[in-house]
């Protein structure tokens, strides 16, 4: 592999490497494993007197990886997937943290679905903004790099040919892939988004708008399936990110309700029997991987 080859990936498998040492009794009593730093996440993106600080520890982080391998790593990823790790952290709870609203069957202790991950999203946003600056400001000219970030969105294509699914298929792929995209491309969030959310989706200010606006060389894209969408009325009353979208999306198979669950976008379709499900398959894929 030639040097210019090489992507960030190297940085943390070297890393894991010098650290080999470390186990579960090094870290304080209650760490949260599951997301790289979760407990620490968890609390500087949800307390305010934190969330600066976790935005310039994240740039820091990604500064010392440019000093240290910017030599060889000439494409940066700030993030992989961050909606990922919103939506399964905050929204429904299964990745750590494991935060999500009470009333929903995940067995979380604590969380909102309609406000937490608004407001972790927002905040990785302006930490991939900030780790952009840096680099751009110190060490893009000498090394001669690219920096990014890597999107996940399915396809989505109205249920039918009604002028409400296709509107709600428009509207679906405005909450995935839009709710990153457009502050990166313009500096604000999607109009759509901000009428549906009203004052539970943040806000950002000039500075910050500048500042993310236009913070990629580059957009990598995870792309796993497809679906259908079709137009629901939208919910005042137990919200979540999920419900907001006002749109139910199928990918149309047998397995309708555990894939609309699990892969699509309508939490409003979970029962706790479609979440034990879930578990058992999740576990007889990691089984049949050993």
């Amino acid at each position: 592999m030639r040097s210019e080859d090489f992507s960030l990936v190297v940085v943390f498998i070297l890393l894991i490497e010098l650290v080999d040492s470390l186990n579960r009794s090094n870290f304080p009593v209650e760490f949260l494993f599951g997301t790289a730093s979760s407990s620490y996440q968890t609390w500087s993106l949800l307390v305010n007197d934190l969330k600066s600080v976790f935005r310039k520890d994240f740039a820091d982080y990604a500064e010392l990886c440019y000093r240290e391998f910017g030599d060889k790593v000439k494409h940066w990823i700030t993030l992989n997937e961050p909606i990922t790790y919103t939506t399964q952290g905050y929204a429904n709870g299964l990745f750590a943290p494991g935060r999500c609203s009470k009333w929903l069957p995940f067995n979380c202790s604590a969380g909102d679905s309609s406000t937490e991950p608004y407001l972790v999203t927002h905040h990785q946003i302006l930490a991939h903004a900030a780790a952009v600056k840096v680099y751009r400001d110190k060490y893009q000219i000498s090394q001669k790099g690219q920096i990014g970030i890597t999107l996940n969105s399915p396809w989505i294509v109205p249920l039918s040919q009604s002028k409400e699914d296709i509107n709600a298929a428009s509207r679906a792929l405005v909450f995935q892939y839009d709710w990153l995209m457009e502050p990166l491309k313009s500096g604000s969030y999607p109009v759509e988004m901000v009428n549906n959310t009203g004052e539970r989706l943040p806000k950002f200010s000039r500075e910050q708008s500048v500042m993310i606006k236009g913070s990629f060389d580059f957009i990598g894209l995870n792309y796993y399936t497809a679906s259908y969408a079709a137009n629901v009325p939208c919910i005042i009353e137990n919200q979540t990110m999920f419900t907001d979208a006002c749109v139910s999306l199928t990918c149309k198979t047998q397995l309708v309700k555990y894939i609309e669950c699990f892969l699509c976008f309508s939490i409003v379709l979970c029962t706790k029997d479609l979440y034990l499900l879930h578990q058992q398959r999740e576990m007889e894929y990691r089984l049949a991987r050993r």
